[in-house]
């Protein structure tokens, strides 16, 4: 819905254009034209995508949370006293239900690639070309002036974060948390955490650096990792004051 609103803004403003205006210094055909292909640009659009990350990505994480919640009562109900089946039958659980944000975000990134595809050829604007994606002396340094691997490590990065991000989710569930008071606590500290951290401690050790480092064109790989690092922290912090169920 979030990204059906802005495409329906983007053509909206196409068949709205008026290419006869009094003040365009070019053909008014061309600068409407123009105007809705730079919204298509790899390099815009998903940079673009990152306020997809902030606002909508963690909100795709409830349902995996929801449903590990309900199914997992049902298991412990049906398989009671046989704790080496419950672990088996729950972690397969928190795998199935982690693919949940997985697919919602594959149908977006794919959707948006293919667009971008039949609308300008997954061409970049002039001075996008990927040539200082990394730092020139970071190890992804190899992976600099392409497209292609800006895709790649684009989806790579975000199909680890969320599928992890929604493992240690459930698995913190297992020490008998209510997943809506976990998944509230995980958004304040994604946000209320992540700007106390921009402001007093420095922009590069944000919270979300793994699934930001396209907006970084200086991204290091350490800094990439950092927010798996933070995630697990982030676990740990439950595990004090409960006791896993099993």
């Amino acid at each position: 819905m979030y990204f059906a609103l802005i495409d329906v803004k983007v053509w909206y403003d196409f068949f709205t254009y008026d290419i006869n205006a009094q003040d365009l210094t070019i053909d008014g055909r061309l600068a409407r034209n123009k105007y809705v292909l730079s919204y298509y640009d790899v390099r815009i659009l998903f940079g673009e995508l990152y306020s997809y990350e902030l606002i909508v990505l963690p909100m795709t994480l409830l349902p995996s949370l929801y449903y590990y919640n309900k199914f997992r009562r049902k298991i412990i109900k049906y398989i009671i006293g046989k704790s080496d089946k419950i672990k088996k039958y729950l972690f397969i659980l928190k795998l199935k239900v982690s693919t949940i944000p997985l697919i919602i975000f594959n149908v977006i990134f794919f959707y948006y690639v293919l667009i971008s595809y039949l609308l300008r050829g997954l061409k970049t604007r002039p001075g996008a070309n990927f040539e200082f994606l990394f730092a020139k002396d970071s190890v992804l340094n190899y992976f600099n002036n392409s497209t292609f691997w800006f895709l790649f490590l684009y989806w790579i990065s975000h199909i680890l974060v969320i599928f992890l991000t929604s493992l240690i989710l459930t698995e913190i569930l297992d020490y008998n948390y209510n997943y809506i008071r976990v998944f509230i606590f995980f958004y304040l500290i994604l946000y209320i955490g992540n700007r106390f951290i921009i402001t007093y401690i420095g922009q590069y050790y944000q919270l979300d650096i793994s699934i930001s480092w396209c907006i970084n064109s200086q991204a290091y790989f350490y800094e990439i990792i950092r927010t798996y690092i933070y995630l697990i922290f982030i676990y740990f912090i439950f595990k004090l004051f409960k006791r896993k169920e099993f």
